[in-house]
Formats: structure tokens, C-alpha cells, sequence
């Protein structure tokens, strides 16, 4: 019983994090969502909240490279519990919101078996590995077609499990990548947490 109200404890403090502790992030090729105020932002080579940035003049982050906006959370130790990044790409896909809609399921598994083989590689690179593969599937999020693919993977500074999804919006010239990823055993407080960045993306 007692472990039963830690864990419905556990989950009230997730729902009124989720609730509360958001503010908007833009970013000027018109990619917006929302993230919790307490992780720290790393844009243009500088270090802040997102707290911080939301209340300054320009709360607008530019858009300079290929990967224009991350932010972690730490623990109170310093260590990095979840990971958020935006990837665009610069010089566009061929693909268009109304293919991505129109995708077969088996054009997704197509997708999905590339996108495990390309990760395979860049995680043989960066001395990680992979440890499970949930798959991928569309999904529509504020007017636009996501294909949200998740997996789970060693981290690459110590033993840790982090749980990844990758929203990847193909619309030409104004594709991109929202990465998420979470320390496994924050998983009661963090998924709903990086589910809500996924779930308030929005792209113009």
C-alpha cells in the first residue's frame, strides 16, 4: 500500500509539472512548442533557463546551423537526466506533409527499418548501443504529420538507459527533427514531461 501512494505521489507531482512549469519556445523558422522552465537551454554558444530567456527583450532563438536549439535537465547532481534538440534541414527533403499522410504502413516499416540501420551505425560511432527498438508510426500533432519513432540506448558517459523519440516532420524544405530522451529511471516523472514538448510542437 505504502508503495502504491508513492508511486500515485510520484505521478501528481509529474501531472502538476506538466501543468505548470511550461513557457513557449519560438524559434524564427517558425517551429514553436513548449518547454519546462527549469532545463537549461544551449543556443548560439550560450548557457541559460529557459525562465531566463522567456524574459528578456527577444525571447526569439535564431535559427544559425543545422542543430539551432538543444536543452538538458540535470538532476541534483549534475547529471543529465533529458535530452531535447531540434535538427533542421537546411537544404530539404523531397517529401511533403501530404506523402507523409499518405504513407502505407508498409512504406513506414520501410522508413522505420532505414532509420534503425542509420542509427545502428551513428551509435557504433559515438560508443553507444542500441538496447531496444519500439518502432515507428504517424502520427498528427497540431495540423501537421509526425512519424514518431522511439527506442532505448545506453548512454554514452555511464551505464544509464535513455529512452528516445524522435518527432520527425517531413515538409520539404521545412523539415525537422524533436529529439526527447529520459534517464529510464525517471521515466514516472519524464515521460509525460518530454510527451508534452512532443505533444505542443507546432511548425507555420
Amino acid at each position: 500500500m505504502k508503495k502504491i501512494l508513492i508511486i500515485f505521489s510520484l505521478l501528481l507531482f509529474s501531472i502538476t509539472t506538466v501543468s505548470s512549469s511550461f513557457n513557449p519556445v519560438l524559434l524564427s523558422n517558425g517551429v514553436g512548442f513548449e518547454l519546462p522552465k527549469n532545463w537549461i537551454i544551449f543556443s548560439d554558444n550560450t548557457r541559460t533557463t529557459l525562465e531566463a530567456g522567456v524574459e528578456s527583450r527577444f525571447p526569439l532563438y535564431e535559427i544559425s546551423t543545422d542543430l539551432p536549439f538543444a536543452a538538458n535537465l540535470y538532476n541534483d547532481y549534475g547529471k543529465t537526466i533529458g535530452i531535447m534538440n531540434i535538427r533542421i534541414y537546411p537544404s530539404g527533403i523531397n517529401v511533403s506533409q501530404t506523402d507523409v499522410k499518405n504513407f502505407s504502413d508498409y512504406e513506414i516499416r520501410i522508413i522505420d527499418d532505414e532509420l534503425k540501420k542509420n542509427i545502428k551505425i551513428a551509435m557504433k560511432n559515438i560508443n553507444t548501443k542500441l538496447i531496444s527498438w519500439e518502432g515507428s508510426r504517424k502520427q498528427f500533432v497540431n495540423g501537421k504529420w509526425l512519424i514518431i519513432t522511439k527506442y532505448s540506448r545506453t548512454s554514452v558517459v555511464d551505464k544509464s538507459i535513455f529512452k528516445v523519440t524522435l518527432a520527425r516532420v517531413l515538409d520539404r524544405h521545412k523539415s525537422f527533427t524533436l529529439t526527447t530522451s529520459f534517464d529510464e529511471s525517471q521515466e514516472i516523472l519524464l515521460a509525460p514531461i518530454t510527451n508534452k514538448i512532443i505533444n505542443s510542437l507546432e511548425s507555420k
